[in-house]
C-alpha cells in the first residue's frame, strides 16, 4: 500500500480522539484469516477491543454488528476504513438502509488522503 504509515498514523489519531472524547469504537476486520489481522500499531491501539470478524463488505450484514451498533446508543456514526470504494461505502449504504436513515441524518463520505 502506498503511504501506508500515514493511513496508519491518522487511523491512531482518529482512535486516540475518540478514546479522548469517549466515542464508542466497534472494530471489524475484513476475513482476517484471508487478508490478515489489523496492522499491529492499530491493534495495540485497540487492545480492549475486540475486532467483529466479517467476511462481507457491508458491516450491517456481519453477524452482530448492528446489534453492537445499537448498543453504543449513538445515532451519529464516523466509519473509516483501508477501502473507502468498498467496506467504508458498503456500509454507509447499508446503514441508510436500516433504522439509522430518518430522514435528517446526512452521510458525507470523505476521503481524508494520506
Amino acid at each position: 500500500m502506498s503511504k501506508k504509515q500515514k493511513v496508519v498514523d491518522n487511523t491512531l489519531h482518529l482512535i486516540k480522539l475518540a478514546k479522548l472524547l469517549q466515542i464508542p469504537i466497534i472494530v471489524t476486520e475484513q476475513y482476517p484469516k484471508g487478508l490478515g489481522p489489523t496492522v499491529s500499531e492499530t491493534r495495540e491501539a485497540l487492545e480492549s477491543h475486540s475486532p467483529l470478524e466479517k467476511v462481507v463488505f457491508n458491516c450491517c450484514k456481519a453477524l452482530s454488528f448492528l446489534e453492537r451498533l445499537e448498543q453504543t446508543g449513538r445515532r451519529q456514526i464516523i466509519l473509516t476504513g483501508m477501502e473507502i470504494h468498498i467496506c467504508v461505502l458498503q456500509t454507509a449504504v447499508g446503514l441508510m438502509q436500516t433504522s439509522y436513515k430518518d430522514g435528517k441524518q446526512k452521510i458525507k463520505l470523505s476521503k481524508i488522503e494520506p
